[in-house]
C-alpha cells in the first residue's frame, strides 16, 4: 500500500489533494495515511513524495522539524536519538546533528526557522533538496556550528535577506565547514568570520566586491573555493 507524510501543525488542520481536512491527532505527531500528495498549510514543507513503507519514512524524513518541533513517526520509535539522520549528544540528549541530504524528499519547500531554536546543533546539512524563499536568520542563532551545507538543487531559489550572510559569518564563531552552493547571496564578503574555518566553498553564489585579505591568513584554512563569482574580485595577498 502506498504512504505517505502527514504533517502535524498543531491547530488540527491540514490539506491533502487541495482539501482542508480536520483531524484529532496530537500536535507533532505523524500520521500515516493512503492519499498520493500531501502538503502542510504552514511554510515549513511541501512534500508530494509516494513513500513504500514506514521504513523510508524513517530513513528519510525523520529529522524534519514541524511546527511543533522534531517530528515523531507513527508506529515508530518516540525516541528522536534513535533516528536515522539525527544525532544527539550521549550525556544532554540534546540534538546536536541534522542531517536532511535526502534525495528522496520531493517538492518545494522553504527554510524553516525553527532550526534557529535548536541551540545544541554543531552539525546541519541542507543539502541537495528543493528549497525556495530566503535562508532565516535565526541561522545565525546557531553559536556552536561547526558544520554548515546548504545548496537548493534550483540555482537562486534560495537567498539571503539584507545583512543576513554577513550576520551568519559574524555569529558562526565556531564554524569549521562552510559549503554553499547556488545560493543567491548578493553580497560581499564580510570580513569578520570564523577563525577555525578548515574550508569555504562559496561555489556560483553572485558574490561581489573586493575578497578580504584577511582570508588568506585564517590559520587553520585548507580549502577555499569561490568559483563563477564573477563579480567578486580577488587580490592575492604578497609574499612577504
Amino acid at each position: 500500500m502506498e504512504v505517505v507524510l502527514l504533517l502535524d501543525l498543531g491547530d488540527g488542520y491540514y490539506k491533502i489533494n487541495g482539501r482542508k481536512y480536520g483531524l484529532s491527532s496530537g500536535g507533532g505527531s505523524v500520521q500515516v495515511l493512503s492519499p498520493s500528495s500531501v502538503s502542510d498549510l504552514g511554510s515549513f514543507i511541501y512534500i508530494s513524495t509516494v513513500f513504500e513503507s514506514v521504513g523510508d519514512l524513517s530513513q528519510c524524513l525523520s529529522s524534519l522539524l514541524s511546527s511543533r518541533g522534531l517530528i515523531r513517526l507513527g508506529g515508530q520509535s518516540t525516541d528522536r536519538c534513535s533516528w536515522d539522520r539525527v544525532y544527539c549528544d550521549e550525556t544532554t540528549g540534546h540534538v546536536i546533528e541534522l542531517d536532511l541530504s535526502c534525495s528522496q524528499l520531493q517538492g518545494k519547500s522553504n527554510i524553516s526557522p525553527k532550526f534557529g531554536g535548536m541551540s545544541d546543533l554543531t552539525h546541519l546539512d541542507l543539502w541537495g533538496l528543493s528549497f525556495i524563499g530566503q535562508i532565516p536568520s535565526e541561522i545565525s542563532y546557531l553559536s556552536k556550528l561547526n558544520v554548515l551545507r546548504i545548496w537548493s538543487e534550483d540555482p537562486y531559489m534560495i537567498t539571503f535577506g539584507p545583512h543576513n550572510f554577513e550576520l551568519l559569518l559574524r555569529n558562526l564563531t565556531q564554524l569549521r565547514y562552510l559549503e554553499i552552493y547556488d545560493v543567491n547571496i548578493s553580497s560581499t564578503i564580510p570580513r569578520n568570520f570564523s577563525s577555525y574555518l578548515t574550508t569555504i566553498q562559496l561555489w556560483n553564489e553572485q558574490l561581489c566586491g573586493t575578497l578580504p585579505e584577511r582570508i588568506f591568513h585564517l590559520p587553520n584554512l585548507k580549502l577555499l573555493e569561490l568559483s563563477y563569482n564573477s563579480q567578486l574580485t580577488i587580490s592575492l595577498p604578497m609574499n612577504k
